[in-house]
């Protein structure tokens, strides 16, 4: 069954969806503009860590989660936003730099903070669902829903619903002062089926606008790896982002996106400096995910390498706060993932490669020296005769490479830039 699809339902108006479906009170508005996912997963082992900020009109709303399994209070728990913040730093496209003289390689402090991306959940397209979702969540009205789990972990009082019928949760949900979408019910009612529990997290806040949520952390076991989005596109009032990131074993090595096509976005090339690197690096994505529906992978590595690094490797404590218990033996994996509600016919199916590879989004600062090296971002190779630079130097086994020291980190991490990224 799915892991995830998260609905947030307010008892006055305002707020939008993140990997699920926002819900209020009659008139209520609920729009999800920026969400995080960390799942740390080792065999069935899953932990799912959501991060989402809302706008909203209301202080008072509730998170829907469809879960495989009744947690306990062990099993759930809020974390500060310190993860996130270390997991984005470290594994963010990054700006480097290799002057021709020595290459050089000294880190520089990032170029302001990171944005954080948005973020949908699994299921059918809200267009198919709109058609036959209002009368099928009118059926069973006497349907009712059994509290199996009732806890509260920091901000959020904790309530994990058993139905047999969709009717069921949308009475209790009535019954709790908050109305959904009829639309839902069909979807909720798939879920069902597929045995899942429904996960509500309720959380007051001191007061309404746009805030971020507490991350909310819960662990479970699970055949299944991926994420339910379908849920989230009927909040959806227009294009939506997802950052995804993935902590698995080695023997798993890197994570992928089965059913959505993954597309090419050019790094590895030289960028003239023109703007900012941020609004280039939002029109490489522009780009390449103009279309739909599509995802890129943004980095693969395992633990605690890359080239160069942006910030010091995921601590120890970093990786268990997301559920990551094996040490520094794991592959993390960043994805982005960019679709039209419509375009969303199914959940995310994720997949182990077998293996990992070293990816990452590189870009190297412009030089006339580096040209016979990489080829000029979005105008292929350009060589300038005269000014190849040479500057190399041969190791004890002959191995050529770029000088004694390190690149010149220019700008990171500017990863989580869909906020600020032009709209077509």
């Amino acid at each position: 069954m799915s892991i995830l699809l998260s609905l947030i339902l307010a008892s006055v108006p305002g707020a939008r969806a993140f990997c699920g479906y926002y819900v209020g009170s009659a008139g209520t508005a609920l729009q999800n503009h920026a969400s995080q996912v960390v799942i740390a997963r080792d065999g069935n082992r899953t932990t799912l860590t959501i991060a989402q900020d809302v706008t909203t009109d209301t202080a008072n709303f509730v998170m829907i989660v469809p879960v495989p399994e009744v947690m306990g209070e062990g099993a759930v728990s809020e974390l500060s936003t310190s993860p996130f913040a270390a997991i984005d730093a470290y594994s963010a496209p990054r700006l480097v730099a290799y002057p021709c003289d020595s290459f050089a390689q000294v880190v520089v402090p990032p170029p302001g903070p990171a944005l954080w991306t948005a973020l949908a959940c699994q299921g059918d397209s809200a267009k198919a669902m709109a058609d036959s979702g209002s009368n099928e969540a009118a059926e069973s009205l006497e349907a009712s829903a059994t509290v199996a789990a009732n806890f509260v972990t920091g901000v959020y009082e904790i309530v994990i619903l058993d139905a047999q019928q969709a009717g069921g949760i949308l009475n209790w949900l009535e019954d709790e002062g908050l109305a959904i979408d009829a639309r839902a019910g069909r979807l909720i009612q798939e879920y069902l089926d597929a045995g899942s529990y429904f996960f509500v997290a309720r959380v007051a806040l001191p007061e309404a606008g746009s805030v971020w949520l507490p991350p909310l952390k819960m662990t479970y076991q699970s055949e299944v790896f991926g994420i339910p989005i379908r849920l989230g596109t009927l909040n959806a009032v227009d294009e939506q982002e997802l950052l995804l990131y993935t902590l698995t074993a080695e023997r798993a090595g890197g994570t992928g996106i089965a059913n959505y096509r993954e597309v090419d976005v050019e790094d590895e090339c030289l960028w003239r400096g023109n703007g900012t690197f941020g609004d280039f690096y939002a029109s490489q994505l522009d780009e390449g995910l103009d279309g739909d529906v599509g995802w890129v992978r943004e980095y693969e590595w395992s633990g605690g390498k890359c080239d160069p690094c942006t910030t010091e490797p995921l601590s120890s404590s970093t990786l268990r706060e997301l559920g990551w218990t094996d040490g520094s033996s794991y592959v993390l994996t960043r994805m982005r993932m960019r679709y039209a509600p419509t375009a969303v016919d199914a959940d995310l199916v994720l997949y182990s490669r077998g293996y990992d590879t070293t990816e990452q989004m590189r870009y190297v600062s412009y030089d006339d020296g580096l040209t016979s090296e990489y080829p000029v971002c979005n105008e292929g190779w350009r060589v300038v005769e005269g000014a190849e630079c040479y500057d190399y130097y041969y190791d004890d086994d002959g191995y050529s490479c770029c000088g004694p020291s390190l690149a010149v980190l220019l700008g990171a991490p500017i990863g989580l830039l869909i906020r600020a990224r032009r709209r077509k």
